[in-house]
């Protein structure tokens, strides 16, 4: 028995069905709140991470575009991101990457722009 040949057209459409969303993806948007200095080597480190993160074996072969919000940015449109990251309290490398600074600012742990904006994050991811 010979396949029905009116199918075809439709066989691409139904593999793209039964693809686990985000394998339709190429690119997810990231929003990582960091208390951060922008030199510092923690945001280095996380760019670097973005950077690379589609290439890892572990991997679903996602990219990441990454937005940096900190303390004092103004409020992102945070339903425009896929995915929101909290910086956790490592302080050690937050302030600005410059070799014999005596006092790292940036040290202290501050939520404050997540916490202004809790209604608003909720309300984007629920």
């Amino acid at each position: 028995m010979k396949p029905d040949r009116r199918i075809w057209p439709f066989v691409p459409a139904l593999l793209l069905a039964l693809l686990p969303p985000a394998a339709l993806w190429q690119t997810i948007n990231v929003l990582w709140y960091t208390y951060a200095h922008p030199t510092s080597i923690y945001r280095q480190t996380i760019r670097k991470l973005a950077d690379v993160v589609h290439t890892l074996p572990e991997s679903t072969g996602l990219s990441w575009k990454l937005t940096f919000f900190g303390p004092d940015s103004p409020t992102p449109a945070f339903g425009d991101y896929n995915v929101l990251v909290i910086h956790s309290g490592e302080t050690g490398f937050t302030g600005p990457h410059a070799p014999n600074l005596p006092k790292q600012p940036n040290a202290a742990a501050d939520f404050k722009g997540t916490l202004k904006n809790k209604a608003r994050i909720m309300a984007a991811r629920g």
